[in-house]
């Protein structure tokens, strides 16, 4: 239990926000106010850890009581778990390639964090902790920056879907990835190395892929349809953006095309 007599109390008008020290010594903030019916309410606020977030827990629960008293439809109320479930459902799986990602990042990491939490009571703070645990446990700045990005397009979504009024993700700032390591281009002898090395049914896809700078699935898809010999070029359309490219076919890839078509797609691969 708290000790009451390590209490400081803020009068704000229309309730008052206090702190008690528990026998551990840790800060515990409480609200305390009047309900519609005029009954007194005190009440730990959760997660509160200083005075002006107190002071905002209790403007969300006195706004709460007027909105009932003038018959105010109240926001609706919905755990992260529960959203995170219509966000796949609704928006991910219909609308995104990767929505697997989603599906894993939300399960192995947001949900046990913020699942039981309702989606108008996660603050800024929250979010903020969040990320500084996942890199205290060598998760790197852009995998966080990605799992940040997901939370802010959930909490758009949710104000559009109506369960909240504003995105507390929107005043957290994404960590620099000025460090991070964006591609490795191979030099002349590594290339020539690499492919000295690799397996026969290979080479063809390898020189492709080191001469177009193409993805494996995109090669893997590809058809004679997509192929100009005579204009040099490759009409890439599996790709990662959804919108078709066109690559230039210089002499290496020109010659694995021309010598023997079917080696692009050979079965083995």
């Amino acid at each position: 239990m708290a000790n009451a007599k390590s209490k400081s109390r803020y009068n704000l008008g229309y309730g008052a926000v206090y702190v008690r020290k528990t026998k551990k010594g840790n800060t515990r903030w409480y609200l305390d106010y009047r309900n519609e019916n005029g009954k007194r309410i005190q009440k730990v606020a959760m997660h509160a850890q200083s005075q002006e977030e107190a002071a905002l827990a209790l403007q969300k629960e006195v706004s709460l009581v007027f909105a009932k008293k003038q018959g105010i439809k109240e926001e609706k109320r919905i755990t992260f778990d529960d959203f995170s479930s219509l966000y796949l459902e609704n928006y991910s799986k219909p609308n995104k390639k990767s929505w697997i990602c989603d599906h894993y990042c939300l399960n192995a990491h947001l949900k046990p964090y913020f699942g039981k939490q309702y989606l108008r009571e996660i603050t800024p703070l929250q979010i903020e902790s969040y990320r500084t645990e996942r890199l205290k446990s060598g998760v790197a700045r852009s995998s966080t920056n990605r799992e940040t990005a997901l939370l802010k397009k959930m909490f758009n979504l949710a104000i559009d879907w109506e369960y909240c009024s504003s995105n507390p993700v929107s005043k957290v700032k994404l960590f620099s990835e000025k460090d991070n390591l964006k591609e490795r281009v191979l030099s002349d002898e590594e290339e020539e190395k690499l492919l000295a090395h690799c397996p026969s049914h290979l080479w063809p896809i390898l020189v492709t892929a080191l001469n177009t700078g193409m993805r494996k699935n995109e090669i893997l898809k590809l058809n004679w349809s997509q192929v100009d010999l005579t204009n040099r070029t490759i009409r890439a359309t599996k790709t990662k953006s959804g919108r078709d490219r066109f690559l230039p076919i210089n002499d290496a890839v020109h010659k694995v095309l021309a010598t023997d078509p079917q080696n692009l797609n050979h079965p083995e691969c």
